[in-house]
């Protein structure tokens, strides 16, 4: 079954090949997934992505990982495309690979940037990750102009409310130029990879339920989530919520709103959309179904998150509930 390309994938050992030896970043069960030559029909057309797992505690997080990807779609932010994927173990999601096949790219993490500008910045715990330290990077490496784009990622992670964009969930993709004369850009931000940490996925049916019976306990939910990036106050790291962050980045640098109101500058409908696309999908065709009732949650959810970060960037603090 394929609904506008969004299609469940049966990794096949006689058509896939798995390489676990090739485990990638993260706190979660992922390796690279190759189709092999036999397999003359591999999904969209790509033959390289990546498998990923949900944690045991969430068991419906590869849903929030490909319905990231659908709403980044149809919002127009560059992002891999993600399919729900099925072994003998169980489902998962299957994410595109952000670089090319033969090591003519590779992947620079957010992470490494700052280490090369701040050597002891502790990778582990993340904590010094704020906008100012990231901003400040960018300039040491004499890469301003990623600022934008990375913004847009944050921008994104508010409509799904992404709490992980930690330091090595955003990166630069390297490319290494064929001759002087390559037209290409050698660097680019890399996608909006690792959108799991989003859209309810820690939800369990009854809070679901709960909260469309009350429409102020999901205007809550949306206060209570947190960015991962951190607000640098006069020395003092701040966590914030998706829209305190973009409060203070607008008070600092006035440019920003205006690339927001840019961003946010598209149809709600399309969202959601994607959002039923995708649940409807997961009904017709798997054995882990996302209900009707999370399908009216989600769709309630980005709606009154893009009506209040609209409301925020468009017409100022005065129209959005603290």
């Amino acid at each position: 079954m394929s609904l506008n390309g969004l299609q469940v994938v049966h990794l096949s050992p006689d058509k896939w090949e798995l390489d676990e030896r090739q485990v990638l970043k993260g706190n979660r069960l992922k390796y690279t997934v190759s189709a092999l030559p036999g397999n003359s029909e591999p999904p969209l057309g790509i033959r390289r992505w990546i498998w990923k797992t949900s944690k045991p505690s969430f068991p419906l997080e590869f849903w929030s990982e490909i319905l990231a990807a659908e709403i980044g779609c149809a919002i127009g932010i560059p992002i891999p495309r993600a399919l729900p994927a099925r072994t003998d173990e169980g489902y998962g999601a299957l994410m595109e690979f952000m670089t090319a096949e033969g090591g003519t790219e590779g992947l620079v993490h957010g992470g490494d940037l700052i280490l090369a500008v701040k050597t002891d910045y502790d990778r582990t715990k993340g904590r010094d990750h704020s906008i100012q330290l990231i901003d400040h990077v960018l300039g040491r490496i004499n890469l301003p102009w990623l600022r934008t784009p990375l913004l847009n990622q944050f921008c994104f992670d508010a409509v799904i409310g992404n709490q992980d964009r930690h330091q090595d969930n955003w990166g630069m993709i390297v490319r290494m130029r064929e001759s002087e004369d390559d037209p290409l850009p050698a660097l680019r931000l890399a996608p909006a990879f690792d959108n799991g940490s989003s859209l309810g996925r820690e939800l369990d049916e009854a809070r679901i339920a709960r909260m469309l019976d009350d429409p102020e306990s999901l205007i809550k939910y949306i206060r209570r989530g947190q960015a991962h990036v951190r607000w640098d106050e006069a020395g003092t790291l701040l966590e914030l919520s998706h829209e305190d962050l973009l409060r203070r980045m607008f008070a600092s640098w006035p440019e920003v709103r205006e690339l927001a109101i840019g961003f946010y500058d598209f149809p709600a409908d399309d969202v959601t959309e994607a959002i039923r696309r995708v649940c409807r999908l997961s009904r017709e065709a798997t054995e882990v179904p996302l209900s009707n009732e999370r399908e009216e949650f989600l769709v309630k959810l980005t709606q009154a998150r893009i009506e209040r970060l609209r409301n925020l960037v468009e017409e100022g603090d005065e129209n959005v509930e603290g």
